[in-house]
C-alpha cells in the first residue's frame, strides 16, 4: 500500500470515529502499523473535564498510563515548558523542548522515560483546554528517532483529528449514533444540518429547520442546501462535496469554515466537518455536519446548564455565567447581594472544580457548554 493510499485510509477512520467513538483504539492501531512507531498515545478531552474523554494508547503498559496521568503529569517539564509557544495543530519534537543532559537530571526521566525506554517523541496537540491539552504522541523505543516520513504523515493526519473532536465536542453527551439522535440534536443551541454529499440534507436538528423557514441565507431545495445567490450555492456545495470525499476515502480535504453572505444582515458561519453517517443495514455512507453560527443568535451562559455540566452550586454557576456575558466580579457581587471577598472566594472554588486559572479560560468553557440546551 502506497503512503497516499495509507493516508487516506487512516482519514477516513479518523471521521468515522467521529460519529463512534468506540473505532478509536482502531485508528491508533492502524496509525502504529502505517507509521511503523513502537508506541502511539491519542488523548481526547472536551472542555472542563481534566480527565479525557478517549484516551488509547498502543505499544505502552497500561500501568505507566495511569501512573502519568495519577502522578507524573505534573513533573512533565516539556510539557509545562510547550504550553508557552505550542499552538493547535502544531507538531513538537519533545526533545526540542528540553535537552538531553537537562532531562537526564529530572525524576520524569529516570523514574519514568528510562524504564520504559521512552527517550524521543514527536506530538500534535489538537486543542488546548486551557489546563489540559488534547494531543497524539508518538515514538521509537530506545534512542531511534521519529522520522521526517513519519512525521509528514502526522502532519497530514493532524487537521483530521482536530475536526473529528470538534465533532465529538459538540455531541458530548449526546448520543453519537446520527440515526437515532434526532430528539438529542435538539439540545444543541447552534443550528446543526446533516448532508449527504451532494448537499441533500439527512438530518437537522430544530434550529436548523427555523433557520431555513426564515430563508436568510440558507434555504432547503428538492436537490438539497441552497445558499442564496447560485454562486453561493455552487461554492457551499462543492465544499460539502470535497468534505464528504474524505469519509468515501477520495480526498484529504479536512472540512473548515465558509461564510455565507446576507443582503443587510451579518453573513452566517458555517463550520462544515466530515461525518460517518449511518444509513441503516447498508452501512455508513460519506456525509459532512454544519454548524451553524448565527450572529444574531448570541449563545447566552445558562446557570442551570453551566451547573449541571461542571458540576458546581448554582452561585458558582451563576458567578461563572455572569463572567462569560462579560460582568464583572464587582457587579456579581452588587446585583448578587454579597460581598466582593464572597465573590472572589466562588471563583475560586469555581477554577479549583473547572481546573482553570484564568478568568478568559473559563469564559470560553462556559460558553463551550452553553451551546447545549
Amino acid at each position: 500500500m502506497t503512503r497516499e493510499n495509507a493516508a487516506r485510509d487512516l482519514i477516513r477512520t479518523i471521521h468515522e470515529c467521529s460519529a463512534d467513538a468506540r473505532q478509536w483504539p482502531h485508528f491508533v492501531e492502524s496509525f502504529s502499523k502505517a507509521s511503523d512507531n513502537s508506541w502511539v498515545v491519542m488523548a481526547i478531552r472536551s472542555a472542563g473535564t481534566p480527565q479525557a474523554d478517549v484516551v488509547t494508547f498502543r505499544g505502552i503498559d497500561p500501568f505507566w498510563m495511569q501512573r502519568y496521568e495519577e502522578y507524573y503529569i505534573r513533573l512533565d517539564e516539556r510539557g509545562r515548558r510547550a504550553r508557552s509557544f505550542w499552538k493547535p495543530g502544531d507538531l513538537l519534537r519533545r526533545e526540542e523542548v528540553i535537552g538531553d543532559d537537562e532531562l537526564r537530571k529530572t525524576e520524569f526521566y529516570h523514574d519514568y522515560l528510562r524504564p520504559q525506554r521512552r527517550f524521543y517523541s514527536v506530538a500534535g496537540l489538537l486543542a488546548d483546554g486551557g489546563s489540559v491539552l488534547s494531543l497524539i504522541d508518538l515514538g521509537h523505543e530506545g534512542a531511534k528517532r521519529v522520522t521526517e516520513c513519519e512525521l509528514a504523515l502526522l502532519g497530514t493526519l493532524v487537521p483530521h483529528l482536530q475536526s473529528a473532536q470538534r465533532v465529538h465536542h459538540r455531541m458530548a453527551g449526546l448520543e453519537s449514533r446520527l440515526d437515532h439522535a434526532t430528539g438529542a440534536l435538539d439540545l444543541l443551541l447552534r443550528a446543526l444540518i446533516v448532508t449527504d454529499s451532494c448537499g441533500r440534507i439527512l438530518h437537522m436538528n430544530r434550529r436548523a429547520e427555523a433557520l431555513l423557514r426564515s430563508n436568510t441565507g440558507l434555504s432547503a431545495g428538492p436537490d438539497g442546501l441552497r445558499a442564496g445567490p447560485s454562486p453561493q450555492t455552487a461554492r457551499l456545495r462543492e465544499f460539502i462535496a470535497r468534505t464528504a470525499s474524505t469519509v468515501a476515502g477520495n480526498g484529504q480535504h479536512p472540512g473548515g469554515v465558509m461564510q455565507i453572505h446576507r443582503i443587510g444582515r451579518p453573513p452566517l458561519k458555517l463550520q462544515i466537518t466530515p461525518l460517518a453517517s449511518s444509513s441503516g443495514p447498508a452501512g455508513r455512507r460519506p456525509s459532512v455536519a454544519i454548524f451553524i453560527a448565527e450572529p444574531e443568535q448570541p449563545v447566552k451562559p445558562d446557570p442551570a446548564l453551566i451547573a449541571a455540566m461542571l458540576e458546581l452550586s448554582p452561585a458558582e454557576a451563576r458567578l461563572t455565567a455572569a463572567i462569560a456575558a462579560g460582568g464583572t466580579i464587582r457587579q456579581f457581587a452588587e446585583e448578587s447581594g454579597v460581598s466582593v471577598n464572597t465573590a472572589r472566594t466562588l471563583l475560586k472554588r469555581v477554577f479549583s472544580k473547572t481546573g482553570v486559572s484564568r478568568q478568559a479560560d473559563l469564559v470560553r468553557l462556559a460558553l463551550t457548554w452553553s451551546e447545549y440546551r
